[in-house]
């Protein structure tokens, strides 16, 4: 199962509640995973401007940017803050089990080789969360570092055929950074367009 931020997004960007047309024509699948899922599939969060930044929420000028208070798996800015090194790998499949309602093992090489990976790499938390959301649910972990690099170098080439010189000549292009909500960190938009890939 993979959730898709769009109706958090909206909320968060406009400030108010999406209405279910709104809903419908953001995301379609929202009200399938809904319908196929508990309402206690992830447990209840609460992060606020004021917990994470010390800033009073009166203060946050976008209302739904004030405090979330959901079911979504978002971790806080002080989880996101973390070096991976400082968890080692079995804290940081730990975090990640945790926040994700799973029970992985590093019995399982493939996992075990991508999370090491995030600790050479000096990951934080929030990145190697960003990174590894939306295919944490995969039922082969063999295929998952194959994929990731075909889709870093599809990302590429897609960059590289939308530029001739210095103009942009394919205007469709989606940016190549994104910030996910999720992980409270700006990530690669082909990291976030996985889900639509289909797995």
């Amino acid at each position: 199962m993979t959730r898709i931020p769009s109706k958090i997004v909206y909320e968060s960007l406009y400030g108010e509640v999406m209405n279910d047309r709104d809903d419908d024509e953001v995301n379609e699948s929202d009200a399938d995973e809904e319908n196929d899922s508990d309402d206690d599939e992830y447990p209840k969060v609460t992060i606020s401007a004021f917990t994470e930044t010390g800033q009073e929420e009166s203060s946050i000028i976008v209302p739904l940017q004030r405090a979330y208070t959901g079911r979504e798996p978002v971790i806080s800015s002080r989880l996101a803050d973390t070096p991976c090194a400082t968890l080692g790998t079995q804290g940081l499949l730990d975090q990640l089990n945790t926040t994700l309602r799973t029970s992985y093992s590093l019995d399982n090489p493939f996992l075990s080789s991508l999370l090491e990976d995030c600790i050479t790499n000096d990951c934080d938390v929030g990145m190697a969360y960003g990174c590894l959301r939306q295919i944490w649910y995969t039922d082969d972990w063999s295929t998952i570092r194959g994929a990731l690099c075909r889709w870093e170098e599809e990302d590429r080439e897609r960059d590289q055929k939308a530029i001739i010189g210095n103009r942009i000549v394919h205007t469709d292009l989606p940016p190549r950074r994104v910030w996910d909500l999720y992980s409270n960190r700006v990530v690669p938009h082909w990291i976030t367009d996985t889900a639509a890939d289909g797995w």
